[in-house]
């Protein structure tokens, strides 16, 4: 008795969902629209409030390449002599990493090194606070090349900071702090 019940509810319940989609397809079926992706570009006239309003003629969009002028080099901002070779104290560490890196300084707050490869100096603040450190890490760096600061602010350094020690201000590059910009 109870599976004639729950026969004539699962037959009912599919008719209910069998006129519902039928219904549903006969609305979808009056209701498309065809509207063309692209028209053609004579004008179109849209009717506003049974009046004739105004005309609108589509584009199409066109790019316009023009040439970059030519930037002729400065000759005072050509490129250096690479450091290493004009300063003897680069070539005499002996602290060389597996990039052939030359380690200036490092401790547990940062690390100072030059890369031969790009002719540059990193001053990697690991630790916080940011500010202070990076003035130590300044000071050490001039103490352990035997450079002024004037010197110092020749050369290509950059001071960043990993993500772990100061979220803030990771993936930024600073001057020296007491070079102009």
């Amino acid at each position: 008795m109870i599976n004639k019940k729950i026969l004539f509810i699962f037959i009912g319940l599919l008719a209910i969902i069998l006129i519902v989609f039928m219904v549903l397809a006969t609305f979808k079926e009056t209701a498309r629209i065809s509207i063309p992706f692209f028209q053609s570009p004579t004008p179109v006239t849209a009717p506003i409030n049974q009046s004739t309003g105004p005309t609108f003629i589509p584009t199409t969009p066109t790019l316009t390449i023009t040439k970059a002028p030519v930037i002729t080099p400065n000759p005072s901002l050509t490129a250096k002599t690479p450091f290493s070779q004009t300063n003897t104290i680069i070539n005499n560490i002996k602290n060389v990493d597996t990039q052939n890196d030359r380690i200036i300084v490092q401790n547990d707050s940062y690390v100072a090194l030059y890369q031969p490869k790009f002719n540059d100096f990193l001053i990697s603040i690991t630790s916080t606070p940011f500010t202070q450190l990076r003035q130590l890490a300044e000071q050490d760096f001039l103490d352990k090349l035997q450079l002024t600061k004037d010197q110092a602010c020749k050369l290509d350094v950059k001071i960043t900071t990993p993500y772990f020690a100061n979220p803030d201000i990771a993936g930024e590059i600073f001057p020296l702090s007491f070079c102009q910009k």
